[in-house]
Parts: C-alpha cells; structure tokens; sequence
C-alpha cells in the first residue's frame, strides 16, 4: 500500500510539472546552448533552475538523474513530445547530445509551427462551414417550399428555380455527409486506437492514399536521421536498425525496421530489405544502393533527412494555401446560386402581374 502511495504520489507530482510545447521547446535551447558553451549537464540545469516558472521542473530533472534515471526516462515521465523523448533516447546510445538537442529542437520547433498554421488556416473555414451549413439548413427546409408553394399557383415555375432547389439538396448533403463522415471517423479513431495492435494500424494507413504518402515520407525520415547519428558513433548498420526497433516496440517505425532487422538476418542487402518493405521513399533506397562507405551513407542520410523535412513542410503549406480558397469559391458559388434562385422567379414573377 506504501509503494502504491508513493508511485501515485510521483505520478501527481510530474503531472503537475508538465510544460508546454512551447516551454519544453524554449528549456531545452537553453540547454543545448548551455552545453555547447562547455556546461556539464547538471551544471546546465542548475543555471536553469534560476528561472523561477522552471525551478520545480529542474529541481525534479536533477532529483531524477541522480538516483541513475536515464534523461529520455525523466523527460518521459514530465510528459515531453514524444518526438523529443525519441531524438533523446537515440543520444544516450551515441553520446552526441549536444547535435541530438539541435535536431530536436529545430525538428520540432518546425512541426509546432506548421500545425499552429495548420491550425490558423482551418479555423475560419471551419466557422464558415458551420454558418452556411446553418443556412443551408433554413434555406432547404424553410425558404424554398414556402417558394414552391407560393410558385405553385402561378402558370409558369421558374425552371431555374427547380435546378437551384436540386443543386442546393445536393450541396447541403454532401457538405453534411463530409461532416458526419469526418466526425464519425474522428469518434472511430479516439475510441479504437489504443485497442489495435500496430500491425492493425499499419494495415489500415495501407487503405488510406494520403495518409499512407504521409507516413511514408515521416518514417523515411525518422530512419534517415536517426540512422546518420547512430552510424557517427560508430555503430553497423544491423546494430543501429537493432536499436531504433527496440525503442518504442508499439510505433509504426519501429514496426516497419523490425522487417529490415529480419530481411539483413535473412541474408539481404539494405537496399533490397528497403525495396521488400515497400513502405520507404525510393530516394532512401538510392542512398543505400550508390553508399557502401559508412562515412558516405551518414552524410548522405543526414542531407537526405533535411530535403525530407523540407519536403514535409512544402507539402504541408501547399495543403494550407489551397484549404481556404476552396472552400471560399465552394461557398461562393452556392450563395450566389442560393440568391439568384430567389431572386430572379421574384422578378418574373413580378413582370407577370
């Protein structure tokens, strides 16, 4: 009973401690600035433990490291991303903490900026949505019968007004039916994803174009740069790929390097485990084909992860750059349509009396 208080008590105790994306992001460039200029790393920490907003958070850094805790493990516990606890994780293998800082810091500073646009972007468009679907709402089951009715005593129904009523019955669907489906698949997802197994997950991203491109080019990624600082340290390429698997055995890319780790067992060169897998970009498998020095292969996979993570960000801006001019045309023209529909069998109707 005593330990179960205890764990609890430790569990409340880094929850409380968490900090912000942003937060995390900021700690750790000082750090990493810290150690470059020669600091130890708990010499680095106790200058940070000045700043007062981060003095219980470094105060429970220190605690941690000096009962033998592993850094990962205690960023881990404070609820760092989990894209920091890996670039972490993969530095106590290689010792380079100080570039694996820099990687992380700058690869998830960009992805916190590019979702906080994302996010920006898809805000407005998502409140105009919701306001013409309101509209189109009064307008499908208020407006329009009352002008059927009104039109269905007169000698002559505007043919312009029967195709506007279908078209605006079609858009008001298939905007509801997008919605329902996005929710529908949203709720599916929430509920379901800590119940399947990853092999489950990787099956159904195989049934998903887009998503399966994008995870593609992430895990490309993820080997790529986390290979390079593993193969500078002097480690093989079998080794390397051993300990990428066996840090998170319930993500995707230690799932898909399980395969790569059996196909060298099996006997297979990189470049062909690659091309069995299926699930790299083929630029990757080039670096492995023209690569058999160790010093090449690391630089080359190291440029090849910063076009990759320039890849991503154009990809992802080209998404955000043509979200909204859609959606405003779409909207555009169904209120115009909606308008006209109204307007223009008012005026016939008026030239007829």
């Amino acid at each position: 009973m005593l330990m179960v208080m205890l764990n609890q008590r430790v569990f409340d105790t880094s929850r409380s401690l968490r900090l912000s994306l942003q937060e995390q992001i900021k700690l750790l460039n000082r750090l990493y600035r810290l150690l470059k200029h020669g600091y130890s790393l708990l010499a680095a920490l106790d200058v940070l433990k000045r700043q007062k907003h981060w003095h219980e958070v470094i105060e429970y850094f220190q605690s941690e490291l000096t009962k033998g805790k592993a850094f990962d493990d205690v960023l881990s516990d404070l609820a760092f991303d989990q894209k920091i606890v890996t670039f972490i994780y993969f530095a106590s293998r290689h010792g380079n903490l100080i570039q694996t800082l820099q990687q992380a810091i700058q690869f998830v500073s960009q992805h916190m900026h590019l979702s906080n646009h994302f996010k920006k972007a898809i805000r407005y468009p998502i409140f105009l949505i919701t306001s013409f679907l309101i509209i189109l709402f009064f307008v499908h089951s208020l407006v329009y019968p009352s002008f059927l009715q009104l039109y269905s005593t007169a000698t002559h129904t505007s043919s312009f007004l029967l195709v506007s009523i279908k078209v605006v019955d079609f858009i008001f669907a298939a905007f509801l039916f997008i919605c329902l489906m996005l929710l529908l698949l949203i709720f599916i997802w929430f509920t379901y994803r800590n119940k399947l197994s990853i092999k489950q997950k990787a099956r159904l991203i195989r049934h998903l174009p887009m998503v399966k491109h994008y995870i593609k080019k992430q895990v490309s990624f993820s080997v790529a740069i986390h290979l390079s600082s593993l193969l500078t340290a002097g480690l093989s390429l079998k080794d390397s790929l051993k300990i990428i698997n066996d840090h998170n055995q319930h993500s995707l890319l230690s799932y898909y390097c399980s395969f790569l780790v059996s196909a060298l067992e099996d006997g297979l060169t990189m470049e062909e485990a690659l091309h069995q897998q299926g699930n790299f970009e083929h630029e990757l498998t080039i670096i492995f084909e023209h690569n058999q020095s160790q010093h090449l292969l690391k630089r080359d996979l190291l440029s090849y992860s910063t076009f990759m993570l320039e890849d991503l960000q154009t990809t992802i801006k080209k998404l955000i750059r043509y979200i909204q001019p859609t959606v405003f045309m779409v909207i555009g023209i169904s209120i115009i349509l909606i308008y006209l529909s109204i307007m223009l069998p008012m005026l016939q109707l008026i030239q007829t009396i």
